[in-house]
């Protein structure tokens, strides 16, 4: 057993938020959570990661990737609505 005063082993929840870059600072878990599962969701669709501040941050879409494709938009359905409602305005 370490010493009291050594540091905490991370925990495997934030040993993942570092892997894929969605340790930004939220208030509260759900917030850590809903980070997590959407740098997840863009991993598995391979997109590249984007940015916050300057930093990679994972749940970040890559602009202008996520602006071409709107790969933000999950169904092809919602793809269409939204290129329809611009291409009105």
């Amino acid at each position: 057993m370490p010493p009291w005063w050594a540091p905490a082993e991370p925990s495997p929840f934030e040993t993942l938020l570092a892997e894929h870059r969605s340790s930004s600072r939220p208030t509260n878990p759900f917030q850590r959570r809903a980070r997590l599962l959407q740098a997840l969701w863009r991993c598995e669709q391979g997109l590249p990661i984007g940015e916050h501040r300057g930093r990679p941050l994972g749940s970040r879409l890559a602009i202008p990737a996520a602006k071409d494709t709107l790969s933000n938009y999950i169904t092809d359905g919602v793809r269409a609505l939204a290129r329809r409602e611009v291409a009105r305005s």
